[in-house]
């Protein structure tokens, strides 16, 4: 057993890749490739990852777990859950972590991803992701996920955002604890 576990923690992506090098050059899909893939490394690539927590990119503002699900496994991460601001029946605001989000979840402003990746730059993907610099999501390739960082778009956005909700910040509703989940 603890063999098992040590074995699984130190999965190298890599060192798989060369067992299989054909299939991994640069013109092809990288779906492809883990398909050539035995099932142990398969196997140890999944019980490598790591869950993180990560900020959601204003690209995903206004889009349904549902959708905001597809686009981050199209940035070859996997979202469990959404982590939002709420207001309880009491009219007390907190967040709230939403595993298995309602239909009518909708992803807003300051909410968090808990996604499963491979390695934090894997997660960081979540926070970059700009709709604008890359519209279609389907025909990424490796070195563009490998390169996507904060952009202009995200930065301008954001300072809109900031402005907005500067006022509602302040209302006089919110509790000390707004941090506490409930």
């Amino acid at each position: 057993m603890m063999t098992n576990i040590f074995r699984m923690s130190s999965y190298n992506a890599l060192a798989a890749q060369r067992k299989s090098p054909a299939c991994c050059s640069t013109d092809h899909n990288s779906y492809e490739c883990t398909q050539a893939w035995s099932w142990r490394d398969l196997y140890h690539r999944g019980a490598g990852m790591k869950m993180y927590l990560e900020d959601m990119s204003p690209s995903f503002y206004g889009k349904t777990y549902t959708e905001s699900a597809l686009i981050c496994f199209k940035l070859r991460v996997m979202l469990l859950a959404v982590e939002t601001r709420r207001t309880d029946e009491h009219g007390h605001m907190g967040l709230m972590v939403d595993v298995v989000p309602c239909d009518n979840c909708v992803i807003t402003r300051g909410s968090r991803a808990f996604v499963v990746g491979i390695s934090s730059e894997d997660a960081n993907r979540v926070k970059y992701y700009c709709s604008t610099c890359y519209p279609v999501l389907d025909k990424l390739t490796e070195s563009q996920l490998k390169h996507m960082r904060k952009c202009a778009h995200i930065i301008e956005t954001d300072d809109i955002h900031d402005e907005e909700t500067l006022s509602f910040d302040q209302s006089p509703n919110i509790q000390d604890n707004e941090h506490a989940i409930m």
